[in-house]
C-alpha cells in the first residue's frame, strides 16, 4: 500500500502524524515525497496558529517562511490580527489588478509575491512581531499602517514584487520626501527606493529609479533643489550615501558603479568625510577579499572632474583597516608624490602611526622611501628631523621597527637616542647583537648611565 491509496481523511491523518512526530521543521523537508503529500504537508503546516512554532528549529522555520505563512492568513486569519490581514488583501488585489485579467492560480501567485515583498521591505524580525503580537500599546507602528488606505508606498512595494513598473515614476514622485521616525517609536515599514534596489539586486527598477531623479535636474531651478534635498540629507526616501554604503555591504559591485555615475553626473562632490566612510566599508565589509578590492577600485576611480579624492584622511583610513594590496591600491591613486610631504602627510609616517605592520609594507610597496626625513612635530624629541624608523622607536612599537628594517630602512640610530621603554629597547639592543655581535648594556645598565657614557658607547 502506498500514500496515495490511503482514503482522504486516513491520508490527512498521516500527515498530522507525521507533523507531531517529526516536528514542524523536519517535516517541512519531507515534501519531496510526493506531490500530494507535499501539498498536505503544506496546507497543515501553514494553517497552524503562530503559537505553535515553539521549538528553536520551528522558530526559525517561522522566519525562513513568513511569507507563505502570510500569504495563507489571506485566506484564513486564524490569530493574526484581520486589520493588518485585510491590509494585505488590498495590497495583493491591487497588485492584480495591475496585470489585467489572470487566472486564479495566478492571483494566488501575485498574493505571495506581495507578502514575499513585503518581508523584503519589513525588517523580518518586524514581520514575525505583526503576525504574533498580543502587546498593548506595541511600539511597532504596524497597527497603525495596517488601519490607513493603500498610499504610494505601499503600492510600490506591491509594484516591485510582481515586477510591472508601469506606474512607478508617479508612484515614485508620491513618496514624502523624509524617511524620520520620533524618538520612541519603532518603525514598522520605510521603504527606501534605492537601498531595496541595492539590496535586492532589482537593476530594473533601480534604473526606473535613478530615471525619475535624473528628470527632476530637466524642471529648472526647483526641481534641482528637490534633487538635492531628497538625494543627499539625513532621513530623505533617495539617500544616495547610504545606498551606496549598502551597495558596498551587500557586494553589488554593478549597483555600485550606476551611484557613483548618477552621483558623478547630477549630484555635488560628496564631503571628504563621507568618502572616507564608503571607503571604510569596502575595506571591513565582511566579504571575499577579491570582493573587497573590486569595491575599493570602483571607489577609487570615482574621479570627479578627473580628480582624485585621496588624501591623507583616506591613506590613514587604508592604513589603519586595509591588507597590503588595499594599501597599495589606495596609494596609486594619491594625487600628489608619495614620498614629498610633511610628517602629517607622508605615507610611510601615516602607516608609522597605524601601529599596523601591513600599512608599512603597503605603503612601501607602493613606492614609499623608508628613509625619508620630516621635520619633527614631538615635542618630547629633541630631534629637529625624524625618520620613519625614529618615529617608530620614539612611538615604542618594535614590531613597526622590525618592518622598517626589513624593508631597508635604518640604520638603527645611536643607542643614546633610544627610548627607555622596554620592550622597545630589548628588542633594539638583541637586534645590534644579531647584526653586528656588540653585546650592549641592558636597559637597567643604561639608565644608570650619564649622557656621556651613552654616547661613547659604540655599536
Amino acid at each position: 500500500m502506498s500514500l496515495l491509496t490511503l482514503p482522504p481523511e486516513l491520508f490527512l491523518h498521516v500527515t498530522n502524524d507525521v507533523i507531531e512526530a517529526c516536528g514542524i521543521s523536519a517535516a517541512w523537508k519531507l515534501r519531496g515525497v510526493c506531490r500530494t503529500f507535499a501539498e498536505n504537508l503544506t496546507y497543515e503546516i501553514l494553517n497552524r496558529p503562530t503559537s505553535a512554532f515553539v521549538s528553536t528549529s520551528d522558530r526559525r522555520f517561522f522566519r525562513k517562511n513568513v511569507h507563505r505563512y502570510l500569504a495563507a492568513r489571506l485566506h484564513n486569519v486564524l490569530n493574526v490580527d484581520r486589520d493588518l490581514i485585510q491590509k494585505v488583501r488590498d495590497m495583493a488585489t491591487w497588485a492584480a489588478s495591475q496585470l489585467g485579467t489572470i487566472t486564479e492560480q495566478q492571483r494566488e501567485d501575485v498574493a505571495v509575491k506581495v507578502c514575499a515583498g513585503l518581508e523584503r521591505t519589513t525588517d523580518n524580525w518586524e514581520l514575525v512581531h505583526a503576525l504574533e503580537c498580543t502587546c498593548i500599546n506595541c511600539p511597532s507602528q504596524w497597527q497603525t499602517w495596517s488601519q490607513q488606505p493603500l498610499d504610494s508606498q505601499d503600492k510600490l512595494i506591491a509594484v516591485v514584487a510582481i515586477c510591472c513598473y508601469d506606474d512607478a515614476a508617479d508612484l515614485l514622485a508620491d513618496l514624502p520626501r523624509y524617511t524620520y521616525h520620533p524618538p520612541g517609536i519603532r518603525p514598522w515599514m520605510t521603504f527606501r527606493p534605492l537601498e531595496f534596489d541595492i539590496r535586492t539586486n532589482d537593476d530594473v527598477f533601480l534604473n526606473v529609479s535613478l530615471q525619475y531623479l535624473a528628470r527632476l535636474e530637466s524642471q529648472g531651478f526647483e526641481g534641482i533643489q528637490k534633487l538635492r534635498q531628497v538625494t543627499s540629507r539625513r532621513s530623505v526616501t533617495f539617500n544616495m550615501r547610504n545606498a551606496i554604503g549598502s551597495a558596498i555591504t551587500h557586494k553589488n559591485l554593478q549597483g555600485l558603479q550606476v551611484l557613483l555615475d548618477f552621483y558623478r553626473k547630477h549630484l555635488s562632490l560628496p564631503d571628504r568625510h563621507e568618502y572616507d566612510i564608503w571607503i571604510h566599508h569596502a575595506m571591513v565589509s565582511p566579504s571575499s577579499a577579491s570582493h573587497a578590492m573590486q569595491s575599493l577600485s570602483i571607489l577609487l576611480n570615482y574621479k570627479p572632474h578627473g580628480v582624485s579624492l585621496v588624501d591623507k584622511q583616506i591613506v590613514g583610513t587604508a592604513c589603519q583597516y586595509g591588507t597590503v594590496p588595499m594599501v597599495h591600491e589606495v596609494l596609486k591613486h594619491a594625487k600628489k608624490d608619495i614620498n614629498t610631504g610633511t610628517i602629517l602627510t607622508l605615507p610611510i609616517f601615516i602607516a608609522v602611526r597605524s601601529g599596523r605592520v601591513e600599512a608599512v609594507n603597503g605603503v612601501i610597496d607602493a613606492g614609499a622611501d623608508p628613509n625619508v626625513i620630516a621635520v619633527s612635530n614631538m615635542s618630547s624629541v629633541s630631534k629637529r628631523h625624524l625618520t620613519a624608523l625614529e618615529l617608530a622607536m620614539h612611538r615604542n612599537c618594535p614590531e613597526i621597527i622590525d618592518a622598517l628594517l626589513q624593508r631597508g630602512g635604518g640604520p638603527i640610530p645611536h643607542i643614546s637616542e633610544w627610548t627607555t621603554h622596554r620592550r622597545t629597547y630589548d628588542f633594539l639592543r638583541r637586534k645590534v647583537l644579531e647584526d653586528t655581535g656588540k653585546n650592549l648594556p641592558t636597559l637597567k645598565a643604561f639608565r644608570r648611565l650619564t649622557q656621556e657614557e651613552r654616547e661613547a658607547l659604540v655599536h
